[in-house]
């Protein structure tokens, strides 16, 4: 690793980049939320309440294979 300084860096503008990219998507859809998303299920009743996030559980296993397949790529080379 030539300098460790620069990753660093990268890493937190990558993080920022990612926060700013989520809230502007929450205050544009609301309803994108994750709990709100096809197949996150919800059941209530007066003593009972129960969640189940498939879809957000989904939808997170896809989006950190593909980060952690590209991190593998270019980790390689």
């Amino acid at each position: 690793m030539q300098n460790p300084g620069k990753w660093i860096i990268a890493a937190g503008l990558l993080i920022t980049l990612i926060g700013v990219i989520v809230y502007v998507w929450y205050a544009r859809f609301p309803k994108a939320a994750p709990g709100n998303l096809p197949f996150d299920f919800k059941y209530e009743s007066k003593n009972l309440k129960v969640y189940f996030p498939l879809g957000t559980s989904l939808l997170l296993s896809v989006v950190l294979s593909a980060i952690l397949y590209l991190l593998s790529k270019l980790g390689s080379k």
